[in-house]
């Protein structure tokens, strides 16, 4: 082998060890998944990606009755805020049918990155 042939070798070889931690990408929720028959909604990754989950019918609002997503009849909805759902990151449905961005992850994390819906994690390396 020439000289030439080795260091492509040691090259092909080594290219192990460049190989860090696999990131667990997000897996994007659905309205259904979410529980959501109405409004906006994020899909829990950061992807900017807005979900259609409907529009309420006759005398029912999006969030009315106090259940957020769902329609209902009963006071006006109140937003939900990144805070009291508990999310770190993408964008979230306010419950109400409109939608709330919760920021981007730290440096070196991904936002849904270890499977948890709009929780930063998965440290890429």
């Amino acid at each position: 082998m020439s000289a030439q042939e080795k260091t492509l070798e040691f090259m092909l070889f080594d290219l192990a060890s460049c190989v860090g931690q696999q990131v667990e990408t997000c897996a994007p929720k659905t309205c259904a998944q979410l529980g959501y028959n109405c409004g906006e909604s994020g899909d829990g990754c950061d992807d900017g990606v807005i979900l259609q989950c409907g529009m309420c019918t006759g005398n029912q609002t999006c969030g009315g009755g106090g259940m957020s997503g769902v329609c209902g009849m009963g006071p006006m909805c109140t937003p939900l805020t990144c805070m009291e759902v508990g999310a770190q990151c993408g964008i979230i449905g306010d419950g109400c049918g409109n939608t709330v961005n919760c920021g981007d992850c730290p440096a070196g994390q991904v936002c849904g990155g270890n499977g948890s819906a709009n929780q930063c994690g998965g440290e890429i390396e």
